[in-house]
Parts: C-alpha cells; structure tokens; sequence
C-alpha cells in the first residue's frame, strides 16, 4: 500500500513556503507522493457566492455540490507550475494531480509539459485526470462547446499523450486533432509517465480500464461515499474492465482519496485514534485498494501538520513494516 496527500494549493492555507514545507515532511515520513487540485477561473455568480454549483440538474433545479464560498477557492496556484515548484524542492517523493481536467488544455501543450516535468523531476511524476463537470468553467475559459463532449475529448487527449510519449514518428487522426509524423522530445522519463483516471461514474472506471494506469475515485466525500468493503467488488468489476480492453489487470491498480480526521468521537471510517485509521486503511488494503491519498483537514496549519505526523508515524510507517506492503 502506498500513502499520499492532498497539498494545499487553493484556499487560506495555500502559499509555495507552506506547500514546499508539507511535501519535505511528506517525503521525510515516508509518504509515496503528494497531490494538487485545479480549478483554473471560478466564476463569481452575483447573488449566489455562498456556494458553486455542479451542472447536473436536480429535482429542485441546479444541484449544490458543495456550500462553499468561492472565496475559499482563492489563491488557487496552477497545478504544473506547482509541481515544477515541489519537483525542484524535494528529492524523492512523487508528484500528481488529483485531478487535471483534461478538457480544459490543449493535449500537446499538455503532454509537453508533463513529459518536461517527468525528466526534470528525475521520473517522479504522475498525471490524476479528469473530465470536468463544472459548466460555467468551461465557458470562462471559452470552451464551453467542449462541455458536452469533454467524455470523448478526455478520451482522445489520453490516446494523444501516448502517442506522442511512446511513438518515434508520432502521428494521430482522431474525432478534435490530427497531426501527422511529429517530432515530439524528450519522451518521459517514466515509460509509461502514470495516468490516474479520477472520478466514480462507471465511464470513469471504464477510461481507466482501457487508458489509464490507476483508477483513482473519492470515497468518504461527496459524490464517492465508498466503503472499505465496497471496494472489492468495484475492484473486480474494474479487472474485468481491464480484460475485455485486452489488458491485464494487474496493469491497473486501484488508488482512492479520502478525508482523514484524527479524533476521539463519534467513529467512522478514517475517523478516530492514529490506530484505527491504521485499521482502516488496512481494511482498504484487503479490498483491493493499492494506494490511498489523504485530505487533511485545513481548520489551521498546525492541525493539518499534527495530522500529517500522526499519519506517517502511526499508518505510513506501519504499512513499511508489513513484509507484504506494496
């Protein structure tokens, strides 16, 4: 099992100091990799900044994914400079996104930048993706009639960023883009450079079996809510997934991200004393799962720190001591 977290890239606590500081201690406790998010322009709707909202109706109309100010979506750093950052600040530990909303970026310049990042970063990086669901993003962006195709546009993007990654004498004739024998260098370090497919919905897990290298859903937040012990039928639905795209299935590992809280009440799953979140991401473990990333709470830096020392000591470093652990 491999342990990550969810840096704070967007919001109050987000600054390169604090973000540079957290991956070091990540990196210093053992943790296999840290994560940034994206959102690229929030919209401000007047008279309606105390949440953002998702594009899919609801029976009272326009569905609240989330009650939350856009203010809290302040500050929010672009992921791959980000990581170009962390990459030139830490030594070992990997570097994602969970996630990058494909539909969002050209899929050359994309895949230029990620291969960049992956050799100056000594082969430490990974790309966590997704297909966006937020409709008035896509229009600030100009691209609102990418929006509803932005299913098959992920798609193609993926099937582009292996073709220019793999092929020597690249050229690919797909539904958005057509090129024809580029000169596409340097080449990831990592061959393949990982792709985490995120998202819950069974299109999601479909990509991931025939495109990507993890599935990577939420669990235990919204939209996700998925159980230990709901994982490992999931996980068998997504090898036979696998095997129908003529792949193996060991070639597609199962990574989740969930909220984590260390506390004395009331318990749930990832919530309770430094052992018992052990427990559970053992449980996680026993159902397939190969990788788990944290998002820790952001009341305030020292309890987001508090956490990220009480996990590496009591979940990270036990998991190392496994001679079975991943």
């Amino acid at each position: 099992m491999k342990f990550g977290i969810v840096l704070f890239n967007k919001g109050p606590l987000a600054s390169g100091e604090k973000m540079v500081r957290m991956a070091q201690r990540a990196e210093a406790l053992g943790f296999d990799h840290v994560v940034v998010t994206e959102h690229l322009a929030i919209p401000k709707r007047e008279g309606e900044n105390d949440q953002y909202r998702s594009a899919k109706p609801s029976q009272q109309g326009i569905q609240v994914v989330q009650r939350k100010g856009w203010e809290a979506l302040r500050n929010y750093h672009e992921p791959l400079l980000t990581l170009m950052h962390l990459a030139g600040q830490t030594k070992r530990i990997r570097l994602g996104t969970s996630v990058m909303i494909l539909p969002y970026r050209n899929p050359l310049v994309t895949a230029k930048m990620l291969a960049t990042l992956d050799v100056l970063s000594n082969g430490r990086i990974f790309c966590g993706i997704g297909a966006g669901w937020w409709q008035d993003e896509f229009n600030a962006l100009g691209l609102g009639d990418h929006f509803k195709n932005r299913g098959a546009r992920t798609d193609e993007y993926l099937r582009i960023f292996r073709t220019l990654w793999n092929d020597e004498n690249a050229s690919f004739h797909g539904q958005f883009h057509q090129f024809d024998d580029l000169e596409f260098s340097p080449k990831p370090q990592q061959q393949p450079l990982p792709i985490w497919v995120g998202g819950n919905s069974q299109r999601a897990m479909r990509r991931a079996a025939e495109l990507g290298d993890r599935w990577h859903p939420l669990a235990l937040k919204r939209p996700g809510q998925l159980e230990p012990d709901q994982l490992a039928p999931l996980r068998h639905q997504l090898d036979s997934l696998t095997q129908a795209a003529g792949r193996d299935p060991a070639q597609v590992g199962l990574a989740v991200r969930c909220n984590v809280r260390i506390s004395q009440q009331a318990r749930a799953t990832m919530t309770g004393t430094p052992q018992q979140l052990a427990d559970d991401a053992r449980r996680y473990a026993d159902n397939g799962v190969d990788s788990l990333t944290f998002d820790l709470p952001g009341g305030s830096w020292q309890e987001a720190m508090e956490h990220l020392e009480a996990i590496g000591e009591h979940v990270v470093a036990q998991a190392a001591s496994k001679p079975n652990s991943k």
